[in-house]
């Protein structure tokens, strides 16, 4: 059975009767995943958490955290492309 890898972000999760219904604030499949831009959106989020730490911002610091996992999340998905 082929699998298919998915980067979710937010969103529920219900399982019922070996049914699994999800709904996310994003879904993006692994081969659609542009690796790079992922990155980059990784760098950047480090970046702006480095500067909300420096200015004591903890809102923008923990929208920046957000991000950064968002992007972790569609790296790693990404590695599994073949799907």
């Amino acid at each position: 059975m082929a699998q298919n890898h998915i980067a979710v972000n937010g969103g529920i999760m219900e399982v019922r009767d070996n049914v699994v219904n999800i709904i996310a604030n994003s879904a993006e499949r692994a081969r659609d995943i542009d690796i790079d831009r992922a990155e980059v959106a990784k760098e950047r989020a480090e970046k702006r958490m480095a500067e909300a730490r420096d200015f004591k911002n903890e809102k923008e610091f923990q929208r920046a955290k957000i991000s950064l996992s968002k992007a972790i999340n569609r790296i790693g998905v990404s590695k599994n492309k073949s799907s």
